[in-house]
């Protein structure tokens, strides 16, 4: 259980430091998606777009936040380190976890 925990707090940790090119660059590819692709007008995929990113980054923040470090009490303790995933990795992980709240 404990490291799955660790797991979601280090991609969270991810999101808030490193993980800002990320959902820019999520929300300008998904915007070119849904404009060329998906045939919609330029105003309406931006807001679908933005949307579904905040509502992605909320759940996200508020399940981790709020259930893991509250509820459970989880600290950070300084000795064994798990698995430490390459930035590219981490990057992958994240854009697997916000495809699956969006």
């Amino acid at each position: 259980m404990m490291r799955a925990v660790s797991f979601f707090v280090d991609e969270l940790l991810w999101m808030l430091t490193w993980g800002w090119y990320q959902i820019s660059l999520g929300l300008i590819i998904s915007w070119l998606v849904f404009v060329f692709f998906g045939r919609m007008r330029s105003l309406p995929a931006a807001i679908l777009v933005v949307g579904s990113y905040a509502f992605a980054i909320l759940v996200y923040f508020i399940f981790v936040a709020g259930l893991f470090i509250n509820f459970f009490q989880w600290k950070f303790i300084a000795g064994d380190l798990p698995k430490v995933f390459s930035p590219l990795d981490a990057a992958f992980i994240l854009g697997g976890i916000y495809s699956v709240l969006q």
